[in-house]
């Protein structure tokens, strides 16, 4: 009790200071905790379930036309299949699949529409555990006409009702109201942070592509043994499928993918997501180090007023853990403050980050990952900021002091240079990065797509067959309005828009596995948008146009095909014959993680996405008679849309986010530093206010005294940069890799970074380096 009686008095006489190293702290603390929820909710998905670690999803490499490998985690049924019957190490599969031919469930009259209907195989929920709420798991999915609904959709559909036994309609419009199912258990709503979602979940048990090697699209979990050897289990599946279905595609080898793997890593197993997390967590680390940094410096830097104090107690039998604990007492004291503190900023700051990172975190003191998060951070401090400082002051020699030697020294004094100096290379290490990654989603946001995505409106109609089967009747109707220019259609969305399969063409070498992404889109598709057409007529507007296809110049070029209009080609597994008609300019048609592929385009048997043109300025116009037409052919259907480049931005939503907060965090420890300075900068004028007031006297000028109190400082945030700016390359190069578009890192970068540097500490020193070299002089010299 007296130690802390001692400590709380020694941080009122100190108030500066306390406050100083109270607010670096306490935003450095919640800045850490909020990351590592962020961190946290990354690394947790899919590890709710009780044997996630066991659970794999079988992913398949496939050359391309260049002869390099494409990665693709949807596979045929097949492999289930193959995998329980024929693989002992095997012990459960399952495929799964959206239900893309149902949009709703009908119960009475009242419909529930969704996008996360799936099919699944009967093990499903052998493999993926989940709370029954009403029926059981080892009778779920009993025949092919049976549903498992979550929670939440149960209580839309049926209110406070019971569910189990109940009939539901499904349907896709044109009046045909489809099957009859009956609700054979309701679970608990799925956690969001899983690669699984869904509302309800059905049986394939009638699916056409049940136990095919034909149909590329389907998610296939295997649950080995625990002892499996993965290497033999995928090799066993590669023998199993050339041995039933070897031509279908040029297959390399199949592999798997740990099911807790498929949030940070792609599906070649890169650790895409991984860098992140670890971004961030080095971030968390660094404003820790930087907070602690600032507390040794102002501790060390003010030891020289506390070495009487400690020499008395000596003198006086004081023993060396008695200091120990006393001087421990003020970091702990002060840690539990800026705790309390940061945890009243976390409170306050949750809604916005929820916002920010499109999460949803909740902050209750009975959340243990709220303790466990604080407390290793607090302990982490506490040791950091105090063991040294403590140590330091409780060691020196008495008799030193009053002969006025210094009980820090030289060392001391080289130590808070040192410091200073890797604080300020993580700062401008931390500039350079945000400068470098903010550049880059500019011009991924900017960069010419080769189409023209303004003023264009998408609706997906892939559920609708009141829509798809009169695609042509609705596309006539839209067009007659005066705010819309045109109407397209395309089989999948421009922004995804091929299926990889193979091909073969006049000329092509026997034996040569050439594969292509195939799009189905309409004969005006790239009228509309404006893609150029570099080479032939296009589509005719004829009946013949069926027989037609259109490629691109990346096609043309990898196809090693001259004069290719007008001459034949086959996509095999269709089966058809198509005849080049012309030649498209290279657009994006799918997001820039990746290059221009081959692209064939040709006209589908229906369009699951309709684009719509509206003239400049009319949108509202063309939005209201759009829902009109939309409601003349599907009234039971809502009507919904979304505009091209607001869905081109949604792409890169999670890297904005991941932007947001790195320029967030970045600031944060910007301000941290600049917080240590100032402190540092204070002390060193309070320690020469009789030599400023004696300068003075002399005659010496205020842009000479604040350049003698600022020079140091700015010299050790010049060889910072001069560290850091090299590291600060390597890194941010290497978080370019990710992208197959990319701005080169310009010396220009590294230029603002050091201003913005130099200019944040010379702020920061130079206003109480003016404070000082402005005082009175004759108060300065009367200072005892």
């Amino acid at each position: 009790m007296y130690n802390l009686k001692i400590a709380i008095r020694n941080l009122k006489s100190n108030g500066t200071y306390s406050i100083i190293n109270i607010v670096g702290l306490s935003v450095s603390l919640a800045a850490c905790i909020l990351i590592m929820f962020w961190v946290y909710d990354e690394l947790s998905y899919d590890r709710f379930y009780k044997r996630s670690d066991d659970i794999y999803l079988v992913t398949a490499c496939v050359k391309n036309s260049e002869g390099s490998e494409n990665y693709w985690r949807s596979t045929p049924t097949a492999v289930s299949y193959a995998g329980r019957e024929e693989i002992p190490e095997v012990e459960n599969a399952c495929a799964v699949n959206p239900r893309y031919d149902l949009g709703y469930l009908d119960y009475n009259g009242k419909k529930f529409f969704s996008n996360r209907y799936i099919a699944v195989d009967t093990t499903f929920f052998r493999i993926f555990n989940t709370t029954f709420i009403e029926g059981s798991p080892d009778n779920a999915l009993p025949d092919p006409y049976s549903v498992i609904l979550t929670e939440t959709t149960a209580k839309k559909i049926f209110g406070a009702e019971p569910a189990l036994g109940k009939q539901l309609q499904g349907g896709n419009g044109q009046g045909d109201e489809g099957e009859t199912y009956y609700v054979a258990g309701v679970v608990a709503d799925h956690p969001k942070n899983s690669f699984l979602e869904y509302d309800a979940v059905f049986s394939f048990e009638r699916s056409r592509w049940k136990n095919t090697w034909k149909n590329w699209s389907w998610y296939n979990f295997y649950l080995l043994q625990p002892d499996a050897n993965k290497k033999e289990v995928t090799e066993k599946l590669f023998a199993i499928q050339q041995k039933n279905a070897s031509g279908l595609l040029p297959l390399q080898s199949f592999s798997l993918q740990t099911l807790t793997d498929l949030r940070l890593h792609d599906s070649d197993g890169k650790e895409t997501g991984m860098a992140s997390v670890r971004l961030f967590s080095l971030i968390a680390i660094g404003l820790l180090f930087i907070a602690c940094i600032n507390y040794v410096n102002l501790t060390t830097a003010r030891a020289n007023k506390r070495n009487k104090e400690i020499s008395v107690k000596k003198i006086m039998g004081a023993k060396k853990w008695k200091l120990l604990n006393q001087l421990m007492s003020e970091t702990f004291i002060i840690c539990s403050v800026a705790l309390i503190v940061a945890l009243i900023l976390v409170f306050l700051l949750i809604p916005l980050y929820n916002q920010v990172t499109g999460k949803q975190f909740s902050f209750s003191l009975a959340n243990p990952l709220i303790w466990i998060t604080c407390g290793s951070i607090f302990l982490v401090i506490v040791i950091l900021s105090g063991i040294y400082p403590a140590l330091k002051l409780s060691a020196f020699k008495p008799l030193d002091v009053f002969r006025k030697q210094t009980t820090i020294g030289k060392s001391g004094l080289s130590l808070r240079k040192v410091l200073v100096v890797l604080q300020f290379a993580g700062v401008s290490g931390l500039i350079v990065a945000t400068i470098v990654l903010n550049s880059q989603l500019h011009y991924i946001q900017n960069i010419q797509l080769g189409y023209d995505k303004e003023h264009v409106i998408e609706i997906q109609t892939f559920k609708n067959l009141d829509i798809r089967n009169h695609y042509e009747s609705f596309k006539s109707d839209l067009e007659k309005e005066p705010a819309i220019t045109g109407v397209t259609g395309t089989q999948q969305s421009i922004l995804y828009a091929g299926f990889m399969e193979q091909i073969q063409w006049e000329g092509i070498q026997p034996g040569t596995d050439f594969t292509i992404s195939v799009w189905g889109a309409d004969r005006n598709l790239y009228s509309l948008l404006n893609i150029p057409l570099v080479e032939g007529s296009g589509f005719s507007g004829s009946p013949a146009d069926s027989a037609l296809c259109l490629l691109n110049e990346t096609a043309v070029k990898e196809m090693g095909i001259k004069n290719p209009v007008g001459k034949r080609l086959s996509i095999p597994i269709y089966p058809k014959e198509y005849t080049i008609a012309g030649i498209v300019k290279d657009f994006h048609y799918e997001p820039l993680g990746s290059v221009i592929a081959p692209l064939v385009m040709y006209l589908p048997r229906y369009y699951q996405n309709i684009y719509i043109k509206t003239q400049p300025g009319k949108t509202k116009e063309a939005l209201a008679e759009a829902e009109k037409v939309w409601k003349k052919y599907s009234p039971v259907f809502p009507f919904s849309y979304q505009f091209v480049d607001d869905a081109y931005n949604q792409i890169y939503k999670p890297e904005q986010q991941k932007s947001k907060l790195f320029n967030f965090f970045s600031l944060i420890s910007i301000f941290v530093a600049c917080l240590g300075l100032f402190g540092l900068v204070t002390y060193m004028a309070e320690t020469k206010t009789k030599e400023i007031g004696i300068r003075k006297v002399l005659g010496a000028s205020v842009p000479s005294i604040v350049n003698m109190l600022s020079k140091e400082f700015l010299i050790l945030v010049c060889i910072a940069m001069l560290i850091a700016f090299p590291t600060a390359w390597y890194f941010s190069n290497k978080m370019l890799q990710d992208y197959a578009y990319r701005i080169g890192i310009g010396w220009w970068m590294f230029a603002l970074a050091g201003i913005i540097t130099i200019v944040l500490t010379l702020l920061t020193v130079g206003w109480q380096a003016i404070r000082a070299a402005t005082a009175n002089p004759v108060k300065s010299i009367k200072v005892e």
